[in-house]
């Protein structure tokens, strides 16, 4: 009797593993009852992208130069520089740019000669140089094209 509820036991097992692991079963799709309508014209895709608003300069002129450091390098490097390349071409300025991931190398930096636009991905340089920040209200700046939060990330002491 013990032999016959073990083996009755594999069997079911076996058929429950099987039934598990076998095809699924597809179930026939109803017809439709009614067709979509197709388009009845062909939209065409642009071919152009949609033209950029004007680039304001805030007063650079062709052949000034604006010194950047930031902490990418490779592809990220190459996106930063391709964002930055409207402004280039419309106001003819030189973007003198410097890469690094070392902070010792902008504490140098913002000791000696800091750089006119600093991307770093904290908010240490803002409280470290507060001597060197500028109050950017009175270069065009303005607060309303940006979010309170970034507002209140980078400003310390009013600048």
């Amino acid at each position: 009797m013990k032999r016959l509820y073990i083996l009755t036991s594999v069997i079911l097992l076996a058929s429950l593993l099987l039934a598990a692991c076998g095809p699924q079963a597809t179930s026939v799709p109803e017809e439709p009852t009614a067709v979509p309508e197709q388009p009845t014209a062909v939209q065409e895709q642009p071919t152009e992208p949609p033209a950029m608003a004007a680039i304001d300069c805030k007063g650079a002129v062709a052949g000034d130069t604006v010194t950047v450091m930031y902490q990418w390098s490779g592809a990220e490097e190459e996106k930063i520089n391709s964002i930055l390349k409207p402004l280039v071409d419309e106001c003819g300025i030189q973007v003198v740019a410097e890469a690094t991931r070392d902070a010792a190398v902008l504490d140098t930096k913002a000791k000696s000669t800091p750089p006119d636009v600093l991307f770093w991905p904290s908010t240490a340089p803002l409280t470290l140089y507060t001597e060197q920040l500028q109050d950017l209200s009175g270069l065009g700046a303005t607060a309303g094209n940006y979010a309170d939060y970034w507002q209140t990330l980078g400003t310390v002491d009013g600048k």
